[in-house]
């Protein structure tokens, strides 16, 4: 809650803030908000959020019950440059999860009414190359075993060399998106053969190699009539 351009007589914080303006005990409940107090709280809401490290065109969500805050949150980040992701608070912690992790959310805002509805995750160290290989290949649901289901529906074994896998890791450690980001680094390997292998007869074999990852050649296709060759990169 970091603002340098806005010099204030006492620190305070994002709950002391006094910007909302309650009616009195006799009159009904009632919540408002000035223009001039509305960007202030914006304004800070961004600058949290830089100070955070957020980058431009970071998707950041939003998991807040309907309240006066969530306006100047919502323009808060857009005044980061970053992109809001609002999200419905009556899911479940299963459809928030699929939301987030469709949506590619790298920051997640809530109230403290959600706690019990999301997972405590606790980042103890950056995850390097051998974790993040871990990650594509060892979990039930690891995105290498996701693809090598798909593709078995056209009755075409799929194959990652390893030399395939550390590229992989090495362009989510580049791109600084951690594990979430394989999933868009694969997207953008596969999509292309995904579409092209149902028109294409007598393919036995897809072999994804580190060239394919850098993008210099295409996934090699090994045909029932043709000897696997040696493949660089493994």
């Amino acid at each position: 809650e970091i603002n340098p351009s806005e010099e204030r007589d006492r620190a305070t914080t994002w709950r002391e803030y006094s910007l909302i303006e309650r009616s009195r005990p006799d009159e009904p409940y009632r919540r408002e908000i000035t223009w001039g107090q509305f960007d202030k709280k914006a304004n800070r809401f961004a600058n949290l959020l830089l100070s955070r490290g957020l980058k431009r065109g970071t998707k950041v969500g939003i998991l807040l019950m309907n309240c006066l805050e969530w306006l100047p949150i919502y323009f808060g980040i857009l005044k980061a440059g970053c992109l809001a992701v609002p999200l419905n608070f009556r899911y479940s912690s299963d459809e928030i999860q699929y939301c987030l992790d469709l949506a590619d959310v790298e920051a997640l805002v809530f109230g403290p009414e959600f706690i019990g509805r999301l997972p405590v995750v606790v980042a103890l160290s950056q995850l390097d190359e051998e974790a993040l290989k871990k990650i594509l290949v060892e979990p039930k649901n690891a995105l290498v075993k996701q693809y090598k289901k798909m593709l078995s529906m056209d009755d075409v074994e799929l194959e990652f060399t390893d030399g395939a896998l550390s590229a992989i890791a090495k362009l989510a450690l580049e791109r600084k998106s951690g594990a979430r980001g394989l999933r868009a680094i694969i997207e953008g390997i596969m999509t292309d053969t995904m579409y092209e292998l149902p028109s294409q007869e007598n393919v036995a074999k897809c072999i994804v190699t580190e060239d394919t990852v850098l993008g210099r050649s295409k996934p090699a296709l090994v045909y029932h009539s043709e000897p696997e060759a040696a493949i660089e990169g493994a």
